[in-house]
């Protein structure tokens, strides 16, 4: 399947400017889901294809750890424990970030906008950088960063695909949302000829659940509550509970 022709310009302004700028630093959102966390991941591990030195630091002081499956999870620095001698960022692409408030304070890392790129599928905030792609229509940021990828040539491997497979079925529920394509499946088949086991990802994603979880989703069920006749359910969490677990 061809990707879409709208895609083409920009994705080589991607290229250009990858191939233009080093030392990159990476970022998603705060709060970071299995989106964010697999975009990053793959922008990572395609510039390191070419030879491009690059940080994934997030403002999250922990990640969700049920994507630790994914190559180079563990080398994700929050910002808060940064050493700032250890980095040299040059240009940044910050990815599934609608602006610097849901950037969080690694907003503070970015170099002059003129070397920052931003690659998003939620409604734009603020502008944040020279080079920006945002496609609302776009199942999931890490959908967009595979049409960069493909682009380029770059052979993709089994934990490329892990982390491509990843942020497209987290971000359409198991492509079970609105916003599925034709394309997410096609992308999602061709991970799969490369090597990824849906069954796999897709349980430690969507069925496993710590101890944590399982009590917070039984208090949270306990309090709901419905409104227009059965239309709408409510439940109330506090901070408390939400803090101690990524359920």
């Amino acid at each position: 399947m061809e990707k879409p022709a709208k895609y083409k310009s920009i994705v080589e302004k991607f290229l250009d400017f990858i191939e233009t700028h080093d030392h990159f630093m990476l970022s998603g959102h705060i709060n970071a889901d299995g989106d964010a966390i697999a975009a990053v991941i793959a922008m990572h591990l395609f510039l390191k294809k070419l030879n491009k030195t690059s940080y994934m630091i997030f403002t999250d002081r922990k990640l969700d750890q049920r994507f630790d499956y994914l190559a180079s999870f563990k080398e994700i620095e929050s910002f808060h424990d940064l050493n700032p001698e250890s980095v040299n960022i040059q240009a940044a692409i910050i990815l599934d970030v609608p602006g610097y408030l849901r950037l969080g304070a690694a907003s503070a890392l970015l170099p002059d906008r003129a070397h920052v790129a931003r690659i998003d599928h939620h409604p734009q905030e603020d502008s944040m950088g020279e080079l920006e792609w945002v496609d609302e229509i776009a199942s999931s940021t890490t959908a967009m960063v595979y049409e960069i990828i493909e682009a380029s040539g770059v052979e993709i491997d089994l934990e490329m695909a892990k982390a491509i497979y990843t942020g497209i079925v987290y971000d359409t529920g198991r492509f079970s949302f609105s916003n599925t394509t034709a394309r997410d499946l096609f992308i999602c088949s061709r991970m799969v000829s490369i090597g990824v086991n849906p069954s796999e990802i897709n349980n430690i994603i969507f069925f496993e659940n710590s101890l944590q979880a399982l009590h917070m989703i039984g208090k949270g069920l306990y309090t709901m509550e419905t409104y227009l006749e059965g239309k709408v359910s409510v439940i109330y969490l506090n901070y408390e509970d939400m803090k101690h677990t990524n359920a």
